[in-house]
């Protein structure tokens, strides 16, 4: 895999566990709509210091619209007030970025 895309980046740990646990060590980008939010994980487990980690503030949904990038895996982390946004089982979603 060259190239992950992880769509909720919240707390950090599905790109923690990428990067310290299964030692993935290419192409990440995080996709996160809370700006606020990338502080914690960047404070405690120093998500800032990945040198191939890009995080990218966004909407998923928008998101996936407007890249033109294929991407090798997606993970998805994305709930809505513990709800998950139909968009994200719809087969656009994710075909169009693998």
């Amino acid at each position: 895999m060259d190239h992950v895309v992880i769509f909720g980046v919240a707390g950090g740990s599905a790109i923690n566990a990428l990067v310290r646990n299964l030692g993935y060590d290419n192409k990440i980008t995080g996709v996160e709509i809370d700006s606020e939010i990338i502080e914690l994980p960047n404070e405690f487990l120093e998500l800032d210091k990945i040198k191939y980690l890009k995080i990218v503030i966004a909407n998923a949904f928008e998101f996936v619209l407007k890249t033109k990038i294929k991407y090798n895996l997606i993970l998805t982390d994305v709930v809505h007030e513990s709800n998950v946004p139909n968009f994200l089982f719809q087969k656009f979603f994710y075909a169009s970025n693998c």
